[in-house]
């Protein structure tokens, strides 16, 4: 009798025989929803985790934390370079020169952001970003521009380029012929406008000459930057200007954050109506196995039993929808790269384009904390849903259902 109960949940998961009926049919449909459901949440949360990463891990390895600027130009770096190295949580400084700007090409234009940098002081994420293209900083009166720019404006390795300089207090409009020695590829939203020269060049391009415009700053937390940019502008210099990441990508990390909330917010009310399809199944069950429980009751079964009968089916319907909803959410967040890449294939475009979306390919991050808290949280909806049909099913009276019998 002790194992009774378990017993007589499993029988109730069982299909064969006798069971095929209508209720084992809306059985199968409420696991199966719950299986979608679970295996959709974990897609979806692994995708936010993954757009979330790569913010992290990609565009602000490439973005700086922190710029720090002077638009007149910065003549003693090197000196002030050794200082901003003597804060504890810089990780990376390196100067740089910026100026914007228009490419022509016949009667197209593109307007391009055109990076001044140091082949010996390179930032980490860049150079990343020219190895993987087999490029380096390139010579002077030579550019790298981005795949998406060149097949914009249909430039090839080696043309030549005019880029035009608006005016300014340094310097007047003035049109510049700069070779192209290379086109890289980052798969980051920076390819839309990215373009990269040396120091000494877009010095000269600014109106700057062996100054610099300022420096670029990776710090150990990046959620510190303003107060760790405030602290070296006091250092260095009260006068001098500062950019932090929040202020060029801050509305991306924070869409991203609530867009990964609001879906979570969305997905756990799918699994709540995934999980009523199993109190529906749990109460049609009662309903219809009145007289069985009867009959169970007169044989020795105690309302405890009774009760524990239900909220293991309950339970057990959740366990197998939760675990398969698991495996086949982590099968999909394995497959889902190939897949974007076959449908990219077949309908000959990008799923996702940079002038968009930051990213032109969808990132996916398995967190396996998250997949235990989907899971806990699931199991215990399936639970709590499960007391009230157990509950009606204990409160049965032999005396009522059998007295015709």
């Amino acid at each position: 009798m002790r194992n009774l109960p378990f017993s007589i949940a499993i029988r109730q998961l069982n299909t064969s025989g006798a069971a095929k009926s209508f209720g084992s049919w809306i059985s199968r449909l409420a696991a199966f929803g719950l299986v979608i459901t679970v295996s959709l949440l974990i897609v979806v949360l692994s995708v936010m985790n993954g757009f979330e990463r790569e913010l992290k891990k990609t565009i602000l390895s490439i973005v700086p934390h922190i710029q720090i600027v002077d638009k007149n130009g910065i003549s003693d770096w090197e000196n002030q370079l050794s200082k901003i190295k003597e804060f504890s949580d810089v990780v990376e400084v390196t100067p740089f020169n910026e100026v914007d700007g228009l490419v022509l090409r016949a009667s197209n234009s593109q307007p391009i952001k055109l990076l001044g940098l140091s082949e010996s002081l390179m930032p980490v994420g860049l150079q990343k970003v020219l190895d993987k293209n087999d490029l380096s900083v390139p010579k002077a009166k030579e550019i790298l521009i981005s795949k998406k720019v060149a097949e914009r404006l249909k430039f090839e390795e080696l043309d030549y380029i005019k880029f035009v300089t608006p005016d300014s207090l340094l310097k007047p409009i003035e049109v510049y012929s700069l070779q192209i020695a290379g086109i890289f590829e980052s798969g980051s939203e920076i390819d839309q406008y990215l373009a990269i020269s040396s120091l000494e060049n877009v010095g000269i391009i600014y109106g700057i000459g062996e100054k610099v415009f300022g420096f670029r700053l990776h710090i150990l937390d990046e959620f510190k930057a303003r107060e760790t940019a405030s602290e070296i502008i006091q250092t260095l210099n009260p006068n001098l200007g500062y950019k932090d990441w929040m202020q060029t990508h801050g509305n991306l990390y924070q869409a991203i954050q609530l867009s990964k909330t609001l879906v979570i917010l969305l997905m756990l009310m799918l699994v709540g109506i995934a999980i009523f399809n199993i109190v529906s199944m749990l109460m049609m069950s009662v309903l219809s196995r009145r007289k069985d429980i009867a009959v169970l009751q007169t044989l020795g079964f105690s309302q405890s039993q009774i009760l524990k009968t239900f909220l293991l089916s309950g339970s057990m319907m959740g366990i197998f929808g939760i675990i398969s909803g698991v495996l086949i959410g982590l099968l999909f967040c394995l497959m889902l790269p190939s897949v974007v890449s076959w449908i990219e294939l077949i309908i000959r475009s990008e799923v996702l384009d940079t002038s968009v979306y930051p990213l032109d390919y969808i990132p996916v991050h398995i967190n396996f904390g998250d997949i235990l808290l989907v899971m806990g949280v699931s199991f215990g909806l399936c639970v709590i849903a499960s007391v009230y049909p157990a509950f009606r099913a204990s409160k049965i009276l032999p005396s009522q259902e059998l007295r015709y019998d």
